[in-house]
């Protein structure tokens, strides 16, 4: 079995999330419009929508996903929440990386290109919430596909900037929450 440090494992997620940013920015500018004006179009207003509608999200995602029909999908996971949320500022960077990057790839570029709906499931497929396995991983896949038709709204009727801040919001707040319960669970052994 291959074994990556943690570090080396940080730094490819750091740079695969930088890279989806940077296709997502190119691939608009080639195919859908040469005008970035977008990313300088910044309003306290659309970071505040963007925040209050991605702490929502995280809780009812939260309470949602610690139901006990997800219990296998938790276990599965755990790995990656876990290098993802701890320490603190990496669950800080990959949330903020995540929100910029993947809303110029997701919505930005694809969602402009072939619409919300085909680019809200593009998003979640990619992050392989589709799969079959464990059983209930569909059923967090369709979840998650709300997450993202949200995501594509807010970048429709708000912007570019409250769609990163409610996808920074979200994954940050998961995150904390993980690694919350992981150092609770650490300390009860």
């Amino acid at each position: 079995m291959l074994m990556v440090s943690y570090y080396k494992l940080r730094l490819l997620i750091i740079l695969s999330l930088v890279s989806i940013g940077v296709l997502g920015l190119t691939l608009r500018f080639a195919l859908v419009s040469s005008d970035l004006d977008f990313l300088f179009q910044v309003q306290t207003t659309d970071f505040i929508i963007g925040i209050l509608i991605g702490i929502i999200s995280a809780t009812v995602m939260g309470l949602l996903s610690s139901l006990p029909i997800f219990k296998e999908v938790r276990e599965v996971l755990i790995p990656a929440i876990k290098v993802l949320s701890s320490p603190f500022w990496f669950a800080f960077l990959v949330s903020l990386l995540a929100g910029i990057c993947e809303e110029l790839f997701f919505r930005a570029f694809l969602q402009e290109l072939i619409g919300l709906f085909p680019s809200a499931i593009l998003f979640v497929a990619i992050h392989g919430y589709y799969f079959p396995k464990p059983r209930a991983m569909p059923i967090l896949g369709i979840l998650v596909t709300f997450i993202a038709i949200a995501l594509g709204l807010i970048y429709e009727h708000f912007g570019f900037w409250a769609a990163v801040s409610m996808h920074f919001t979200y994954d940050f707040v998961l995150l904390l929450t993980a690694l919350k319960s992981f150092n609770t669970y650490h300390y009860q052994e």
